[in-house]
């Protein structure tokens, strides 16, 4: 029996990761076409979108693209050389709301898009080309070939973590309590007691201090009570949580009882976009 879930280790592990994430800045990236030839707007929209799905997909980062970015950008669209002049990069990425912008040059010949792209950083006035994108009818779609270039048009950019499989193996077994069932189970329970335990006896500080007046006039050792009561309520809370998650994997263990008691589990998060993943081995 390995890798048993420790409830409260488990909670205190997804908030510290929340946590951690919402502090990280993560860049926003606006992707807008500059130039298009032999395509519509509608087109040229829709590329650009995909473009901005497939980074976000792939890396850590905020895009703004599509008809979202476009609506932002003045009526009459970009001046030709708008990414060689300091002012207008700048201005497009203050109406994007962007840390960095890559600008699209869209080109329809025959079954054949090309999409040649610069990127550019107007907080130090960098500006650098990117290589091609092709999309050929037939061969790979826009999606793949987006997915493909992300990392060459952001290569600043962290690499977004991918959700390890949590696999459950079936069997000809029906449902059934299995060892990790059980003590998910009692962990549970363990933590609920523990909780109501907790808070009642905040709530009793707290009637204390009410009965003692501490409301109307200071009393004697006011502030250490007060924080023992809060200790305790903040207890009580965690291990409410933690019942919470405990009961969530028993009912995820039994609905995957069908097969052998082993069931691979395991816990990791993604740092960046906040998501966590729960799995063990019992």
């Amino acid at each position: 029996m390995k890798n048993l879930f420790l409830t409260a280790v488990v909670v205190a592990g997804i908030a510290g990761s929340a946590a951690l994430a919402r502090a990280e800045a993560v860049a926003r990236v606006g992707v807008v076409v500059a130039t298009r030839v032999n395509v519509t707007e509608g087109e040229a929209d829709a590329l650009a979108g995909a473009l901005g799905d497939a980074l976000r997909a792939k890396l850590v980062t905020d895009v703004v693209a599509g008809p979202d970015a476009r609506r932002r950008l003045p009526a009459g669209g970009l001046e030709e050389d708008c990414v060689a002049r300091t002012d207008c990069v700048s201005d497009v990425a203050e109406r994007l709301g962007a840390d960095e912008i890559l600008f699209l040059v869209v080109v329809r010949i025959g079954p054949r898009v090309q999409i040649d792209s610069t990127w550019a950083r107007p907080s130090t006035g960098q500006v650098v080309s990117r290589a091609a994108m092709v999309i050929e009818d037939g061969k790979q779609s826009a999606a793949q070939v987006f997915a493909g270039a992300a990392g060459r048009l952001l290569p600043d950019a962290q690499p977004r973590p991918v959700a390890p499989p949590i696999a459950v193996e079936r069997g000809e077994r029906g449902r059934h309590l299995t060892r990790g069932t059980m003590i998910a189970g009692a962990a549970s329970l363990a933590a609920l007691a523990g909780g109501i335990g907790f808070a009642l006896a905040a709530r009793n500080d707290y009637d204390d201090l009410d009965a003692d007046g501490c409301d109307q006039m200071a009393c004697p050792g006011v502030d250490g009570r007060v924080d023992t009561m809060e200790h305790k309520a903040l207890a009580a809370d965690v291990l409410f949580g933690a019942s919470a998650v405990a009961a969530g994997v028993a009912v995820f263990l039994y609905l995957g009882s069908g097969g052998p008691e082993h069931a691979p589990v395991s816990v990791s998060a993604d740092p960046h976009g906040a998501h966590v993943w729960l799995g063990g081995q019992f």
